[in-house]
């Protein structure tokens, strides 16, 4: 049979593409500014249609594939549709690319002090990125110019066979069209309907009338068609549901599958017979190991839930889920196992958002705004009056039904059987993802035996479980490594924006991601299937869907005014999911923050403006000065939340710093403010104000006042031959924050510290020579600290005579150590492990000590080290053993500290929480959320622990 199409649809819309692509001139393009929106949408897709007005040469190879297309007549709004999804296609690819341009553009407006409106800098930028910027984009990344030029080629091609398969395959379509009295005329496309997969190419449903449709997926759907086939066979061996398929026609590479179009009509649905089947279904996927079943891949017909998308079948790792505890197993995703997609089979799928909930796959239709809104079913319950409580009766009777099913009817072993007569020998694609909303019920479904007995003990191990969850990062690696290779095939263009544009792959874009894998977790699965396992499942799909009182109803107000208790589920997914959400460490800084910020608008700020008429009136003196330094004062703070402001691209804390820090450096601008108030040492006073600007430059927060740090060490210089060399009070801090401005000092002042350092040093080696007690212990105030600055300037200067301190120094620090044992348990950065691993590591890396090195990353192994006491603080608590370990294992970590440290801060925020909770009468409580004594430098800590090569490790005064 041929195919038929209406002879309306191409010949235009060819032609403008063709002109598109291959006939303007190279002419700027003009723009209107009112068509630009202030929205961040729609300046973006002008930026792809701009790249789409520009020329690009294509190769050869599409002129026929071009030609080919004029022999399909299409009606013309499909191929605007087409036309929209090649659009967002290139977006989701250019959107990052162009957002960094402009950002880039805004901070040069910026420097140059331009004063011009946000939409006119938009229009200025488009019309420069429209004469000049393509081609410079282009010649600065290659790999980003291929790329656009083969998501065209792999469009056209895409397109071509959509057509080429189409005209195939007509026949045996039109044939299931007509048993449907369908007239077999295609009449409209929609395109772009999931992720790109496979070369770019993406599901598409082709209509033959209003409500009849055809999905045209680029990929075998053999794991559908074996699973419909599955719960054929178990309805046939005596169970009582019998469940909804759809026909599918398979092909080599692709396939066809009947659409399901949502209902629209709810009211047509038998709930109770839907929850049924609903919860009879969630209970296979999760016997059959299944992931990633979401809104988009289940969906309801008339006659119930029906599943559209089972490639992910067999892809849980069970070997996790045995008998043993969570916390037992160490770790919920292991990290060399790169089957893990999303986490999902939700029983009742409750996606929860800012207090709004979608009981998303009970229904197909799902309206997307500024939250996820209520969906189908919902309605339902609202309009038709019918309780909430039979449909949570009916799911939770299918749960069961299966269950006990498999236990006591089917068995077991016939039930494995079964299993393993329909689907060895398929294949099952791998997903990798990390999207954490789907993490919850397999949790739940997954606890010990025991705990069910006591509820709220049950809940508070949920909570437990899932904080440590949410902190294991370590499967993020693979995660990352396999999206790069999807990237490569162009499964998810929008991960280009984290890569090096030529570092991803080679301009040939070889790399080749294999979207289908041998099945080969299916007995993995099985194993796990024993008569105790199951019966779990029935126990806490009952915990669950079971009223318990103790927990808050939560309740739906509704266009007519009726209110209807949502089930107790929703409740406890809403407790369990806020609290997992809360224990993720960004979230965890943020709260941090909240203190911190307000510490310096009410608290601080007040002593602040009371200290600037101190310094008028000459009665400035140093302790006074001791709220404003690193240690616990102003600036502490400040450099956590310029860290924060780094990291989540915050501009308005950003901005809030910038102008506390403005106002920090006013108090210089005032008369004698520097010789009255300054202190010595980096923690506190003069030199620890010019760190935490150091810090912020560092952050590019604030830009580092150069002169101001110029006239300190000029202003210092007469009387620093008389100073303690301790190092947070003393010479030796400045010495460090010396070498960190190094390039900025003038000669002069760079050899006059040197010599006045080295004299210091000696005369204090030789006195401490002959006294050897604790007092010269440590890195803060001991003999580590003048090792650690000699270090650092031995590394700028490569004076001999540094070189001899440092080491000198070192050797009576091991001796005064093995002399007093107290301090060999010691782990903290002021007396303890921490700071001597610091000060070896870095003397180590600058003398290129091996030795050194691994003496280091011994005293520092969080492996052999119970982080478990109470002083959890940078300076003298758990938390600089921590930080040390990060600084010195940041690009040779292992998994093992990784999981440490995760546990170590679940532990520490639970401590904060307690202890360091804001009340708003009190604002004296500095001390609490300072930086080396408190929850400062524990936020900036977590932040470090997330981008460890963008924030400077301050413990170790980078």
């Amino acid at each position: 049979m041929t195919l038929v199409i209406d002879q309306t649809f191409i010949n235009d819309y060819v032609d403008k593409t063709y002109q598109l692509f291959f006939e303007l001139p190279w002419e700027p393009f003009e723009l209107e500014q009112d068509s630009l929106s202030t929205d961040g949408t729609s300046e973006f897709r002008v930026f792809s249609e701009l790249f789409l007005k520009k020329r690009i040469t294509f190769s050869e190879d599409l002129a026929p594939i071009f030609s080919q297309l004029y022999k399909i007549e299409l009606d013309k709004k499909v191929h605007k549709k087409l036309a929209v999804s090649l659009i967002v296609l290139l977006e989701r690819l250019l959107h990052p690319i162009l957002q960094s341009e402009w950002e880039g553009f805004c901070q040069q407006v910026y420097d140059a002090e331009i004063n011009e409106t946000d939409k006119n800098l938009q229009h200025i930028f488009l019309q420069e990125m429209s004469i000049l910027g393509f081609k410079r984009l282009f010649k600065a990344r290659p790999v980003l110019k291929n790329l656009v030029q083969r998501v065209l080629i792999c469009w056209w091609q895409n397109t071509f066979s959509l057509f080429a398969r189409l005209e195939m395959d007509y026949a045996l379509l039109s044939s299931k069209m007509s048993l449907l009295g369908v007239p077999c005329r295609l009449i409209d496309i929609e395109s772009g309907l999931s992720d790109s997969h496979q070369g770019m190419d993406s599901v598409k449903i082709l209509w033959f009338s209003q409500t009849h449709a055809v999905v045209y997926k680029p990929r075998s759907l053999e794991a559908e068609e074996r699973l419909y086939r599955f719960l054929d066979d178990l309805t046939v061996t005596g169970f009582s549901i019998e469940f909804q398929s759809l026909w599918i026609l398979l092909r080599e590479g692709y396939s066809w599958m009947e659409y399901c179009c949502p209902v629209e009509d709810l009211s047509e649905i038998d709930i109770v017979s839907h929850g049924r089947q609903y919860g009879a279904l969630m209970a296979l996927w999760l016997l059959l190991g299944g992931n990633d079943l979401h809104h988009e891949n289940i969906s309801v017909s008339l006659l119930g839930p029906v599943i559209l998308d089972a490639e992910t079948l067999f892809a849980t790792d069970y070997e996790h889920y045995q008998t043993d505890s969570i916390l037992k197993k160490n770790s919920w995703i292991k990290p060399s196992y790169e089957h893990y997609s999303v986490v999902s089979t939700s029983m009742l799928p409750t996606f929860i958002r800012l207090d709004e909930e979608d009981y998303r796959a009970v229904s197909g239709t799902l309206v997307y705004e500024n939250l996820f809104q209520f969906n189908g079913v919902e309605e339902l319950l609202v309009n038709q009056q019918v309780k909430w409580e039979q449909f949570k009766n009916a799911t939770c009777e299918g749960l069961e039904d299966i269950f006990n099913y498999v236990l006591n009817d089917m068995g077991v072993s016939t039930f494995k059987s079964l299993v393993l007569q329909t689907f060895t020998g398929s294949a099952q694609r791998i997903l990798v993802r990390d999207t954490l909303p789907y993490m919850k019920i397999l949790e739940y479904l997954t606890q010990d035996y025991d705990s069910l007995s006591n509820r709220e003990q049950f809940l508070k191990t949920i909570d437990s479980k899932l904080k440590i969850l949410f902190n294991e990062f370590d499967f993020l690696e693979n995660i990352r490594v396999n999206e790069i290779k999807q990237l490569a095939a162009f499964d998810i263009p929008y991960f280009y924006r984290v890569m090096g544009e030529n570092s991803l792959y080679g301009n040939d874009l070889s790399v080749v991601l294999e979207p289908e894998t041998d099945f080969c977790s299916i007995h993995g699965c099985l194993q796990q299937l024993d008569l105790e396992w199951i019966q779990w499942q029935v126990e806490i799909s009952r915990l669950l869907l079971t009223p318990h009182q103790q927990l808050d109803n939560y309740r739906l107000s509704t266009a007519t005014g009726n209110q209807l208790a949502h089930q107790e589920v929703c409740s406890l997914n809403k407790q369990i999911y806020i609290n997992a959400f809360e224990s993720q460490p960004l979230y965890q800084v943020r709260r941090m923050s909240l203190l911190v910020k307000k510490s310096l608008e009410y608290s601080d700020l007040l002593k602040f403006r009371s200290q600037q008429r101190i310094i008028e009136s000459n009665q400035f003196s140093q302790n006074e000065f001791v709220g404003y330094g690193m240690y616990t004062g102003f600036m502490g703070r400040l450099t956590f939340l310029g860290a924060l402001a780094c990291l989540d691209d915050d501009e308005a804390l950003r901005q809030f710093v910038q102008v506390k820090t403005q106002e920090l450096l006013a108090l210089f601008s005032l008369k004698n403010a520097m010789q009255l108030g300054r202190k010595r040492g980096i923690s506190e006073g003069t030199p620890a104000i010019l760190y935490g600007l150091h810090v912020l430059d560092q952050l590019n927060v604030f830009k580092m006042p150069i002169s101001l740090a110029q006239d300190f060490f000029m202003f210092s210089l007469d009387d620093a031959i008389v100073m303690d060399p301790d190092f947070l009070t003393g010479f030796s801090g400045e010495i460090t924050l010396l070498s960190c401005l190094y390039k900025y000092m003038p000669n002069k002042v760079l050899t006059a510290y040197k010599h006045c350092f080295i004299e210091t040093a000696n005369k204090y080696i030789n006195s401490w020579e002959d006294l050897e007690n604790e007092t010269q212990v440590g890195l803060a105030h001991g003999a580590l600290g003048v090792a650690f600055a000699a270090a650092r300037l031995f590394e700028h200067t490569q004076d001999s005579n540094l070189c001899m301190i440092m080491k000198k120094l070192i050797a009576y620090e091991e001796r005064l150590v093995n002399r007093l044992p107290e301090y060999t348990q010691n782990l903290s950065w002021c007396y303890g492990h921490a700071g001597r691993a610091i000060t070896l590591y870095e003397s180590g890396r600058i003398l290129e000590d091996d030795s050194m090195i691994d003496h280091a990353m011994q005293l520092i192994s969080l492996k052999r080290q119970p982080l478990n006491f109470k002083n959890h603080t940078l300076c003298c608590g758990s938390l600089g053993y921590v930080a040390a370990n990060m600084y010195i294992n940041k690009s040779t970590e292992d998994y093992q500290s990784k999981k440490c440290r995760n546990q170590y801060y679940n532990d520490f925020y639970h401590n904060w929480e307690t202890r360091f909770k804001y009340e708003s009468n009190n604002m004296d409580r500095f001390m609490d959320l300072s930086f080396f004594l408190g929850s400062s430098g524990a936020g900036y800590t977590m932040l470090y622990s997330m981008e460890p090569q963008n924030i400077p490790a301050i413990w170790a005064f980078e």
